[in-house]
């Protein structure tokens, strides 16, 4: 009896719809393969071994579970959520805050504001975030008997060199050398009101010259009564220093 009439003990498989004629199919081709193997010459029998691979491939791939194959799409991890790295244009600084408004700073860093309802800018006295040092009122400083024990203005401990701009527009009313301020510079502003500034290492303006606000007027050292590289800062209301943190401090200047 032939291979293709051969009776089988086996129960015959259930297969799904539609596949059942490709298996039968694919069952005749691997018999008929098996035939031609006795039937022709051994110069063929290599195409028809590819033959029945290629057939029990195709079994394999149908009956295979799909899970062995791919992962359903719902079973991956989700991905990160996007996220936005490009790089936003800077606008200027015009944050408001309680008692001042930022509108900005100087070529020398020095930061520009202004109180509410005024138009006019007030710049801080040195560039950089110079913290203030040295307290208005009286002190004594160890090791300077020359030192004033009534100290008129607050300091700024920058580094010798560091930029020194005009708190606000005005004119140069003195500059040079004046007693302990070594070399210094008094301005007079639109509103009244003075602001000196003392042991400079450079003076870059003349007496009589207009200045505006944030504009350069010269540069922190050591002259005259000092014991270091600052700046000393006074505010002068109707011919009397005041303490000049407070006038900072309200235009958000001081720190």
């Amino acid at each position: 009896m032939s291979a293709a009439h051969r009776p089988t003990s086996r129960p015959h498989r259930r297969f799904r719809p539609g596949v059942a004629l490709t298996v039968s199919l694919v069952r005749a081709s691997i018999v008929a393969a098996a035939h031609d193997v006795r039937q022709h010459c051994w110069a063929r029998r290599g195409l028809a071994l590819t033959s029945i691979a290629l057939a029990a491939c195709l079994v394999v791939t149908d009956t295979a579970p799909r899970s062995a194959i791919a992962a359903p799409v719902e079973a991956l991890a989700p991905g990160p959520p996007n996220q936005d790295f490009r790089v936003h244009g800077t606008a200027p600084d015009t944050t408001a805050r309680a008692d001042f408004t930022v509108v900005g700073r100087t070529t020398d860093g020095v930061l520009l504001a202004r109180t509410p309802g005024s138009t006019v800018a007030a710049a801080r006295p040195v560039a950089g975030t110079i913290p203030s040092a040295g307290n208005f009122g009286g002190r004594n400083v160890a090791g300077c008997a020359a030192c004033s024990t009534s100290h008129q203005g607050t300091d700024f401990a920058a580094a010798s060199g560091t930029p020194v701009v005009a708190v606000m527009s005005g004119t140069v009313e003195s500059a040079g050398v004046f007693g302990g301020y070594g070399n210094q510079v008094l301005l007079r502003h639109p509103d009244g009101t003075e602001t000196r500034y003392g042991h400079l290492s450079v003076i870059g303006v003349r007496p009589g010259q207009t200045v505006g606000v944030g504009e350069r007027i010269g540069a922190v050292g050591s002259t005259g009564v000092s014991t270091g590289p600052h700046l000393h800062f006074e505010v002068i209301l109707g011919g009397r220093p005041v303490d000049p943190e407070p006038w900072l401090a309200a235009r958000g200047l001081l720190h």
